[in-house]
């Protein structure tokens, strides 16, 4: 499988064309403007929800692909706008407003074609893709979803960029405190929500029309932070050590829809977003909104996770815990630190042990598709916690996946 984590403009050859038709089937037939053909180019985008993201330590990162279904694209909108400064008759003009993948079913893909949309050459455009549009939910809460905004965008008329870069998006009940999205015990599973814009080049049309088929690679990045708490295999213990609880420190209560370092300006990526040189992407730097509130929220452990045995001796611990449970990037805080706290059962002391608040020093920022994956080694009077780097694979997609 090919990572299609780059932003590239290609020139289709006539024999790919066929390829690319059939391929393509699931796309929704596209809406034309209405000019005459003269300079018109035939484009195709191919949108991949690979990851952009995952937790840092000494400067490794994490890619590959969602967990199937929830973590990927239901459906998929692109929306292409004229930029054309030199003329403002035509500067800001919808060309395009397309639904270009969807499914009612309780099934996702990671990558999705569009099909041939007729665009005018000659000029750059502005591409909004926006996935999961019927379960993301604009601040300030209301019970309608993204879709009847996007539905209202007319082609030929202005695309209202203001008003979809200071789109916030929070919690879907109105309520706080609580994940943006709660996929471990609410029946109604949730997709996540996901966009990105571009600034793409669509080439002038050749005099032999040679590159009337064009295309772009481009990405949608989830809007999401997740957690996953593991037992470091070399911990030891005399005593039954379990814990009850994790509290993560920090978590933001909404977050921009797209995302951006500085209202209106795109999140700094590395490599940076626009690179052909390397696909795996992650963000450094972003804008929480300014009203942004942070939070605190603790995670009830399943039964027995710890160290722990039976009176045979047997080991009846439970090691690993990820919770379906989604939050939105976060800010910094004051003191530079993100951190947690473990509540834990020992066989030692007669009451609980508290441990914390412990900084995540390899955790240096909060940005939205991490996946913080903390490691607690235990012993019998301590507790070390590190945050372990990823890297992608394929073949187990998630997140992140243990390197």
């Amino acid at each position: 499988m090919t990572k299609m984590m780059r932003l590239s403009l290609n020139t289709l050859t006539a024999a790919a064309v066929t390829l690319l038709a059939s391929a393509c089937s699931e796309s929704a037939e596209p809406s034309l403007p209405e000019v005459d053909d003269e300079g018109m180019v035939y484009f195709t985008i191919n949108v991949s929800s690979g990851s952009i993201g995952g937790s840092r330590a000494d400067g490794d990162f994490s890619f590959d692909n969602g967990l199937s279904p929830y973590e990927q694209m239901q459906t998929l909108r692109a929306i292409i706008v004229r930029s054309t400064p030199d003329n403002p008759a035509t500067d800001g003009l919808i060309e395009h407003n397309e639904l270009i993948y969807n499914t009612n079913s309780n099934q996702g893909v990671n990558l999705s074609s569009s099909g041939f949309l007729k665009v005018i050459g000659g000029e750059k455009k502005n591409v909004y893709l926006f996935a999961n549009e019927n379960h993301t939910y604009p601040s300030p809460f209301t019970n309608n979803n993204l879709t009847p905004k996007l539905n209202n965008l007319t082609i030929g008329k202005k695309f209202p960029a203001e008003e979809f870069i200071g789109m916030e998006i929070e919690f879907p009940d109105g309520t706080t405190q609580q994940p943006i999205i709660d996929n471990e015990t609410s029946r109604a599973k949730k997709y996540l929500p996901m966009s990105e814009r571009f600034e793409i080049t669509v080439d002038k049309l050749n005099d032999d029309a040679s590159n009337r088929y064009q295309s772009a690679d481009l990405f949608v990045t989830r809007a999401a932070v997740k957690y996953g708490f593991y037992i470091d295999e070399k911990s030891t213990s005399q005593s039954n050590i379990k814990i009850t609880d994790i509290t993560v420190h920090g978590l933001a209560d909404r977050e921009y829809l797209l995302p951006q370092n500085g209202t209106g300006v795109d999140a700094t990526y590395a490599p940076d977003k626009y690179s052909v040189t390397k696909d795996d992407r992650i963000i450094t730097a972003y804008t929480c909104p300014d009203d942004v509130e942070t939070y605190d929220y603790t995670f009830t452990m399943p039964e027995n996770f710890g160290i722990l045995y039976d009176t045979d001796g047997k080991d009846i611990a439970t090691k690993k815990y990820e919770p379906a449970l989604y939050f939105a990037e976060s800010p910094l805080p004051d003191d530079a630190k993100y951190c947690i706290t473990v509540k834990t059962n020992n066989d030692y002391f007669t009451k609980p042990v508290i441990y914390g608040p412990i900084s995540l020093p390899n955790l240096p920022n909060l940005p939205r598709n991490t996946f913080v994956k903390v490691i607690l080694k235990l012993t019998d009077d301590e507790l070390e916690v590190i945050v372990q780097p990823y890297t992608g694979v394929w073949l187990e997609p998630d997140f992140g996946i243990e390197r």
